[in-house]
Order: C-alpha cells, then structure tokens, then sequence
C-alpha cells in the first residue's frame, strides 16, 4: 500500500508499516469491516475515516489481508488547488495504480461517492469542496478491462496568499460551499473592491441600473421591498412624488458622498443628471444616458462591498433575507457580501467541459465586460492556497 501527499511524497509505505509522515498531521492507522474474502479497509487520520473497497486472492487470511491490499492510494489536496494524475499498470496484480504525474495512457476517469472535486478527461482534479467525514470522494480510472481508484482528501488552506488575509476564512467557507477555487474569488474581490480589499467600497450606477430598472423604464422605487428603501423624489418624469423609504436610514444614504453632490436647480434633491454632470470621470457606464433628470436611486441603484454585488442582485436573483432585502448598508457586511457574491458568480457558471472558459463566461457575466474575467486572473497567483 502506498499514500502520497499532494506533491507525490510518499508518506506510507504498507511494507514497513510505519508511516514516514501524516495525514493532515497526524498518522494514519487503519481498521478492517466484515470477514468475507473482498472486505473493506478504513484508514484513520484524525477526523477522517476513509473508506477503501480492496480485492484479495483466495486463501488469504484476514490478519494477512492489510499486507495484501491492492491500489490504495491517498492524495492529500489544498481546496483550489489542480493535482494531476497519472495511471501505470501493477505488474504484480494487473490493476491500475493512480499517482500524482503524467499518465502515458489514457483511462477512463470518473469520480465516486460525494464531489469534493470534478475530474476531467486528461486527469487533472480539481478540489472544489473540503473533506470531511461525511464527505469524501474517491477517483477511479479505467482502461482496458483494468480499474484502480484513489482517495482525494481535500484540505482547507490556512490562507490565501501572503497579503490581505483579514477574510481569507470566510473567502474559503464561501467558496468552499460554492464549489469556486477560493483564489479566484479573493481575486474577483480584490478586482472590485480594491487593492487593500475595502469592504466600504461603493459604485451608484446611473444608467445600467437606475435608469434600466429603478427610476426609468420599470420605476420599481413603488414595489416591494424597495419602497422601504428609496430616497424621496418629488413629482417627476410622469410620476407622483414619493417619500423616502420607511426603513432607510443614515448609514444607507451617505455612501453616496464619495461623490461630488450638486444640486443645481435648488429643487432640494440630486438627480442622476446632475450627479453626472459633477462627476465627469466615472467611466463610460455614466455617459450612455442624457437628460436623465430624475432623483438619483443612489440607495438602490448600487453596487456593495467587497464584492460589488448590486442591491437588486442581492434580492433577485440571490434572495437576500429571503427576498426581503434589507437596510443598504448591511451589504458592507464582509460575510454576508462575499456569500451574495460567491453564490452570484456559482449561479452563473455554466458545468460544461471545459473548467476555465466556463469561468471566464461566468466572471463577464458577473460585470458584463469582455475584458473583466482577465482582469480578476491578472490577481490569482497572489492569493494561492497555502498550508
């Protein structure tokens, strides 16, 4: 029997058994269930019990059996990290045997029991979910009328990275129950919030979502639940005056102060006009629209937080507070944006072949640019999982 961590050292050798290193820090020892000739073997390393079905030749005796198993392999992985795997044929017993490297044949790989990764056509696994004892996946390998399998124990990282570490533990339980690699998405943050990772960043976006949705074509500020929150407009573009939202409160309206405000017309509000109009450097996204003389939605009409997601977004589709939605200011929250965000971009992956195009596509969904998915990949290799 032989276990290799997830740089291909072997840290058990069955022939010795004595482990030369650990399983996740500690050693591991093993069991055995049932008595028949094709029994099961559990391998013990701290909190995880592994299940490995072995095949004997008859005539061996149970206290022979541990000396005889066939293929047992275990690989030790960082969530997000890729391991490739390679395939060689076991001279003594005609099974395939899978090691980290290069395979010169081409099997049949599938993964077994609950997807703690995904294993693609040329051998390379992709640890998506962290291990635990209720959940561990097996890969097996086929090729020929041979099969071997392996046990991929996904670790979780200690971080992400040597910077910005101040939520690595919740960008890892994010992406971690979202199936994301926990590097991508820190670096998707640092993209939208900033290099130093600002959980009060903040964007009012007068034309793809004010004028698209809240104040213009659809007029939602008189709908459920974003009535609780809308600034008051007075009697505009067809429109009754409106009071202000019920529930807003203080910390909800003045994110918009990073903004230069200019109430031009002395009317006591600030129209998306006239925010445009004293911001003359905020990117094309403020330029498509003229003329826009309605007050500006700056509570609704905005991107939050570490991960920018939109108020609207964090309602529907995502159903923030179970489609209630909530004060605008809570969206600085860390935890609960980074989870809006990471739930957003999984949503909008799409599980086709290939793993980092479907990325890419769901990453240009996320902002709608063509260049933003090699925006946030310019920023992976600085967050990768540590142990």
């Amino acid at each position: 029997m032989e276990i290799y961590d997830s740089n291909g050292k072997m840290v058990f050798m069955e022939s010795t058994d004595k482990p030369v290193a650990s399983i996740n820090g500690t050693n591991p020892s093993f069991r055995w269930d049932g008595h028949r000739q094709n029994s099961d073997l559990y391998i013990e390393a701290g909190q995880y019990d592994i299940k490995i079905t072995t095949i004997f030749t008859n005539g061996i005796t149970k206290e022979d059996r541990r000396n005889k198993a066939i293929g047992v392999n275990v690989i030790q992985v960082l969530l997000g990290v890729t391991k490739q795997l390679k395939v060689e044929v076991d001279q003594k017993s005609n099974n395939l045997m899978i090691k980290p490297g290069i395979s010169s044949i081409i099997p049949t790989w599938k993964v077994i029991g609950d997807d703690n990764g995904r294993i693609e056509g040329n051998g390379l696994f992709r640890a998506i979910h962290i291990s635990t004892p209720a959940r561990n996946c097996r890969v097996q390998a086929s090729y020929q009328g041979k099969t071997g399998e392996i046990c991929m124990i996904v670790l979780r990282p200690s971080r992400l990275g040597n910077t910005n570490n101040q939520y690595d533990n919740l960008i890892i339980n994010a992406a971690d129950t979202n199936g994301i690699q926990p590097q991508l998405l820190k670096a998707q943050i640092h993209q939208e919030s900033g290099a130093n990772l600002n959980p009060n960043a903040y964007r009012y976006e007068p034309y793809t979502v004010d004028f698209k949705m809240i104040s213009g074509n659809k007029h939602i500020i008189k709908d459920y639940p974003y009535h609780h929150y809308r600034m008051a407009t007075p009697a505009e573009n067809r429109h009754p005056a409106q009071t202000q939202g019920d529930l807003l409160v203080t910390a909800d309206i003045t994110p918009r102060n990073i903004y230069k405000l200019v109430d031009s017309n002395g009317n006591g509000y600030y129209s998306a006009q006239e925010l445009i109009d004293a911001n003359p450097n905020q990117g094309n996204s403020w330029k498509h629209i003229l003329n826009f003389d309605v007050t500006a939605q700056t509570t609704l009409a905005a991107s939050y937080g570490l991960t920018q997601v939109l108020y609207t977004t964090a309602i529907r589709p995502m159903g923030w507070n179970s489609y209630n939605g909530g004060q605008p200011h809570l969206l600085f929250v860390p935890e609960t944006i980074i989870n809006l965000g990471a739930g957003y971009l999984r949503r909008l992956w799409v599980d086709i072949e290939n793993w980092d195009a479907n990325w890419n596509e769901a990453l240009e969904d996320y902002n709608g640019r063509s260049t933003y998915s090699a925006d946030v990949r310019r920023y992976v290799t600085q967050y990768l999982p540590q142990k």
